[in-house]
């Protein structure tokens, strides 16, 4: 089974030891990003089979629901799931044939952009163009429809329970994997770059690689603007970057500069006294004994060095100096 070739966390770590020591360390580099590559889309079809296998047929057959409701909730799957088999297909292919000879796991792969080309121009760019605008721009209403769906029908509460039971469904919700279709699309220019960076021998390799990384610029390029006409069509959408547009057709207004502190701004949030920053503190208006008492009755007894309690302000002392304490004219002079 083809994802049981995938189960290591890197090429370095799925092939044997003593044959990893034969090559070189940039074609160990490029090694492990080639089969993060095959690995991530093994991991985004996986998705795709979960959301149709498990949610989709589960929603139409057991819950008995609109077919269109469910559609509106996993759109496009059907596309998506085809295209991707295919690509799949093709990688899983070149893995296959780059084999070492007597060994099922020893392999280097020393060509892939010519597989990358093929993806990313001519019709099946079309298709993924075409089919990711449109899956983005339908997720936040079907986000909302399916939270609306959850809220109120008990029976649809007790079937994502018991099917988000098992250890391959923890992680991998609704939610989850309508984000992560939506976001595999802007993985490939990271991934392919990376390959092409540690790609320096091969000349026809590195031309083949460096045309599909500007295809597939291109075609993300080409998905977010065909969001606008599509979010007229769908109402609520979302950029392929992960910017989410509104349900009013609006992008987010962006945040007020004062929120983004820098080094000669102060903090945004607001501070009570007990947490006010030191640097702060002389820049807080002081309040005036006067306006503190204002209401509050008499002000408390001022107590001196000599213990004897004096009710009158300072100004009113009479005998300045380093007199003595005279209570019983009721005077201090041990100011």
């Amino acid at each position: 089974m083809e994802g049981q070739d995938f189960k290591a966390d890197s090429w370095s770590m799925a092939v044997d030891s003593r044959y990893l020591l034969t090559h070189r360390k940039n074609v160990i580099k490029r090694q492990d990003v080639i089969y993060e590559f095959i690995q991530t889309e093994l991991h985004h079809m996986r998705t795709l089979h979960i959301m149709e296998r498990v949610f989709q047929q589960g929603m139409l057959e057991e819950l008995q629901l609109e077919p269109s409701s469910v559609h509106a909730i996993f759109p496009c799957l059907e596309p998506l799931i085809r295209m991707h088999s295919q690509f799949l297909a093709q990688l899983l292919l070149r893995r296959n044939n780059s084999l070492e000879s007597g060994s099922s796991y020893n392999f280097t792969i020393r060509q892939l952009g010519d597989i990358l080309l093929q993806q990313f121009s001519g019709q099946c760019a079309d298709d993924m163009q075409k089919t990711y605008a449109e899956f983005c721009s339908r997720h936040l209403k079907a986000v909302k429809l399916y939270k609306e769906l959850l809220a109120r029908d008990k029976r649809f509460q007790s079937f994502i329970r018991r099917v988000s039971r098992g250890p391959l469904l923890r992680c991998h919700g609704v939610q989850e994997c309508i984000l992560l279709v939506t976001q595999r699309i802007s993985k490939y220019p990271v991934l392919i770059q990376r390959i092409l960076d540690n790609t320096t021998e091969d000349e026809e390799e590195v031309s083949s690689l460096a045309q599909a990384l500007t295809m597939v610029r291109e075609l993300l390029s080409s998905i977010n603007q065909q969001m606008c006409p599509l979010q007229d069509t769908f109402l609520e959408g979302a950029s392929v970057c992960g910017i989410e547009l509104l349900a009013d057709n609006t992008r987010p207004e962006p945040l007020p500069l004062t929120a983004v502190p820098g080094p000669l701004q102060r903090p945004a949030f607001r501070t009570t006294d007990r947490h006010r920053p030191a640097a702060q503190e002389k820049d807080r208006p002081r309040t005036s004994d006067a306006v503190r008492r204002r209401g509050r009755g008499p002000p408390p007894p001022q107590k001196k060095r000599c213990g004897v309690p004096h009710t009158e302000p300072p100004a009113t002392w009479r005998g300045g100096g380093r007199g003595n304490c005279s209570p019983s004219r009721g005077t201090c002079q041990a100011v």
